[in-house]
């Protein structure tokens, strides 16, 4: 191998990231441009506001576990260690951000925490802290999320309910209740899930924020740790550092740049569909938004909308 790489300087050895095959299938281009028409199509129908998009999702945080750092050993020695917390405890992270949010108000929605153990307040962040059975989100807390979270934190922004908003999120069965769709319907906010297996593609808080947010914590974490007069970590402690390592990472730059990358601000589905390999490219070249002919083209983003303007009736 190492012979044939020198005869071709053109090409390079890289190590493969196995992908199963469920989500290498739904990397399909008419899965993603599906997706894409309807983000769209609820967008230009509603006239729903950049600063009206939402993206939730959860993620696990094993709160003493600290960031991987590189360290300066003797040559020859195999792994370093450095100390850690040692905290087992597990808390579920519920973040909700906005496609294009202001330096004033930032995120809007504060994060929900989620844990097995007991149920727990932290005021001075203005985090709320809920507990289920396995430490996960559930059909109830899901429910709880956006009658009682979501909506109560957005509401106000969208002219107290009267504009509509959407928001993004995988297609969890605990997020797809009857209950849940039905206060959405009520209230004018817009559900939409994306496709099975596609987060890594298309959730703007996967693909931009939560690596960040993972590593700024766990740096945070590795601070702590360090000062031998903090003791062991507590859900307190953990609130405090993450929510340093929140201001670090899920900042209004960070947000736009979740949305952009992901295709979805400024509307382009070509940054998705570029990552994604396929022989017969000849209609999207065509059209490099992805759309058939006759079908309208993307909004303009940038063109100020006007809330007294009648929403557009589909074709």
């Amino acid at each position: 191998m190492s012979r044939f790489l020198r005869r071709h300087p053109s090409i390079q050895s890289k190590l493969g990231v196995q992908l199963d095959r469920s989500r290498h299938i739904a990397k399909d281009r008419t899965v993603i441009r599906d997706y894409f028409q309807k983000f769209q199509r609820i967008i230009q129908k509603y006239n729903i506001r950049p600063s009206d998009v939402y993206n939730f999702d959860e993620k696990g945080v094993l709160i003493g576990k600290s960031a991987r750092r590189k360290v300066v050993v003797r040559r020859g020695q195999k792994v370093p260690y450095f100390a850690g917390d040692g905290s087992r405890e597990w808390v579920t992270v519920v973040e909700t951000v906005r496609a294009a949010p202001s330096i004033a108000d930032g995120c809007i929605v504060p994060p929900v925490f989620i844990s097995k153990g007991q149920q727990y307040s932290e005021k001075n962040f203005r985090y709320v802290f809920w507990k289920s059975e396995k430490g996960y989100i559930t059909a109830e807390l899901a429910l709880r999320y956006i009658t009682k979270h979501f909506d109560l934190h957005t509401r106000a922004h969208a002219d107290n309910g009267k504009r509509h908003r959407l928001l993004i999120l995988d297609g969890h069965i605990s997020h797809t209740t009857i209950e849940f769709i039905e206060f959405c319907m009520e209230n004018n906010i817009h559900v939409l899930c994306l496709p099975s297996h596609s987060t890594h593609l298309l959730q703007p808080l996967d693909v931009a924020m939560f690596s960040p947010l993972q590593f700024a914590y766990g740096s945070e974490v590795d601070q702590w740790c360090r000062n031998p007069r903090n003791e062991s970590m507590s859900l307190a402690s953990f609130f405090l550092l993450y929510h340093k390592a929140r201001l670090r990472a899920l900042t209004t730059k960070n947000a736009r740049s979740s949305f952009e990358c992901t295709g979805h601000f400024p509307f382009k589905p070509q940054r998705v569909l570029d990552k994604i390999d396929m022989k017969d490219n000849a209609d999207w070249e065509q059209d490099p938004a992805g759309f058939a002919p006759g079908e309208r083209k993307p909004f303009d983003h940038t063109k100020p909308i006007d809330p007294a303007v009648p929403p557009q009736t589909p074709h």
